[in-house]
């Protein structure tokens, strides 16, 4: 069977959420890195998903007022989900649309929206691993997205956005 993307949406009223259908995608077992941002910077909330063959799926909020509120958009295949220790959203690039981050090893992968498909490359290789937290922040204030990495010897990583890459310090 499908698996079969829900939307709580509040009713008219205020007063109660309803389920609405969001979207129907493979029979994949095993979806992983279930995000939410606003991935094509039309202000509404999206939601993307990894399947276990590393493809991603996005979730495009469309407004609709009956039927599917979601349309499906693939995006690019990653290696394989379990390959990525620490995957997140945020807008790394500063142009108002959420992007995927991911973490493999040390090298740092970045799947950034054009607003109606998905590019995906390496935005940098941070020090070694060895990291017990791994955070990414978008920085509203200055339009992008860094990341940090907490390493188990007690120092902080910083990796501040370029636009298209992470310099780390």
């Amino acid at each position: 069977g499908a698996w079969n993307v829900y939307v709580w949406n509040n009713a008219a009223t205020g007063s109660l959420f309803t389920a609405r259908t969001g979207a129907s995608w493979g029979a994949f077992s095993g979806w992983r890195n279930l995000l939410v941002g606003d991935f094509n910077g039309d202000g509404k909330s999206d939601v993307a998903a990894q399947s276990t063959n590393g493809m991603w799926y996005f979730g495009l909020a469309n407004g609709a007022s009956s039927g599917a509120i979601l349309n499906t958009v693939a995006g690019n295949q990653w290696y394989t989900p379990n390959n990525y220790n620490h995957v997140f959203a945020a807008d790394v690039n500063g142009d108002g649309k959420t992007d995927i981050v991911g973490v493999s090893t040390n090298t740092w992968y970045v799947q950034r929206s054009s607003g109606s498909s998905f590019v995906t490359s390496i935005w940098g290789t941070s020090p070694a691993g060895g990291w017990s937290k791994v955070m990414a922040q978008d920085n509203s204030a200055v339009r992008s997205g860094n990341v940090l990495q907490f390493a188990w010897d007690g120092s902080w990583d910083y990796g501040q956005s370029t636009g298209s890459s992470f310099a780390f310090r």
